[in-house]
């Protein structure tokens, strides 16, 4: 019997035919536990794989916008359909309304985060909707629909916003239904906007979101980007936040990993919460961060045999090498970020940074 991708991809993690780390294989057995009790008294949500496939189908239509693939149509990965069939096939089993609220991913540079999230954010501007489980026919869209692109910065607010305007005009089916102009992208019949936010943003008025992109969520020095974004929620039928980040310097002072443990006491089950995505992908705390076996764990797209994937995993290989063949602290803290996405503790900027780990301990 052929499984849905999302729920195969649940099945081949959890019997081991995936290399995962702990918490990946955390959030694939929730997904395998809760198909067990859907539709129940308790649990009064269904997967609706046809919800799913609905923006499997979307991203078929998105084109890439930078790279060796610039161009091509994008196929999505068996990891990231595990991740975007969950958050978006999961839903009431009575209105079709999204189960989950909040959705957070992390997971190491380079594995197409930025590619992900503006295919996610040009849905929610044109193909995002609900309908009772099942039945298309019935599909209601939000009008005026808004997207807004959260960031610590105008920059990085700018990197997701520009590579949505990017995968617009060059995905002919996309365009159809929005109007790219140079700084506003809107829907051609519904309105709406795809808004940047971040802390440099004048207004920061919350508004009404439909989908709520929050991107590198480490290099947050505060929550205040997320608090704005999140005074905008219940305005709307389903409105989703979504978080994707990887790890990050100065752990025990940032927002972000604050979400991280809130996510893993959700996986281990310490803290219940049915409306609450999320999905970590780290080298386990027993892993050896210089056997290339593991680097997988925090880098799903390694699984890939394609030129981006094999040029990726050499980048990593040359800093491994470099950083600790150096020995230079800084060099070795960032790739433990960034290639196996692991928080570091401290910073090199402050004070006493190289002890905190003693510190703590005491």
């Amino acid at each position: 019997m052929n499984q849905h991708p999302t729920t195969q991809y649940a099945t081949d993690v959890v019997y081991g035919k995936i290399l995962a780390c702990k918490w990946e294989i955390l959030a694939c057995k929730r997904h395998l536990r809760d198909l067990e009790r859907q539709n129940t008294a308790e649990f009064p949500y269904v997967f609706d794989e046809t919800r799913a496939n609905r923006i499997f189908d979307y991203f078929k239509l998105c084109r890439h916008v930078r790279g060796a693939f610039s161009g091509d149509a994008i196929e999505l990965d068996d990891w990231q359909k595990f991740d975007l069939g969950s958050i978006f096939g999961w839903v009431r089993a009575d209105s079709g309304k999204r189960r989950f609220k909040t959705a957070y991913i992390r997971v190491a540079r380079g594995n197409t985060k930025s590619t992900m999230m503006s295919g996610v954010a040009n849905y929610g501007m044109t193909g995002d909707a609900f309908y009772p489980p099942g039945h298309i026919e019935l599909a209601k869209y939000e009008m005026k629909p808004e997207v807004v692109c959260g960031a610590v910065d105008k920059e990085q607010a700018k990197i997701v916003w520009d590579d949505a305007k990017d995968m617009a005009l060059g995905s002919p089916d996309i365009l159809k239904r929005l109007r790219v102009q140079k700084t506003k992208i809107s829907h051609k019949t519904r309105g709406g906007e795809l808004k940047r936010l971040s802390k440099d943003t004048k207004n920061k008025d919350g508004g009404a979101p439909c989908i709520i992109i929050i991107d590198e969520y480490h290099a947050h020095p505060t929550d205040l980007v997320k608090r704005v974004t999140s005074s905008g929620k219940g305005k709307r039928s389903q409105c989703l936040e979504f978080i994707i980040t990887t790890a990050g310097e100065d752990a025990e002072n940032k927002p972000c990993k604050i979400e991280d443990d809130t996510v893993k006491k959700i996986l281990s089950g310490e803290l219940p919460s049915e409306t609450y995505f999320g999905v970590i992908r780290e080298i386990d705390d027993e892993d050896d961060p210089h056997d290339e076996k593991c680097w997988i764990k925090a880098n799903p797209i390694f699984r890939n045999k394609n030129e981006y994937s094999q040029e990726l995993y050499n980048t990593v290989k040359e800093e491994h090498d470099l950083a600790f063949g150096s020995g230079d602290p800084s060099k070795i803290r960032e790739w433990m970020i960034k290639r196996v996405n692991r928080w570091q503790v401290g910073s090199e900027n402050k004070y006493m940074s190289g002890c905190m780990d003693k510190w703590k301990s005491l």
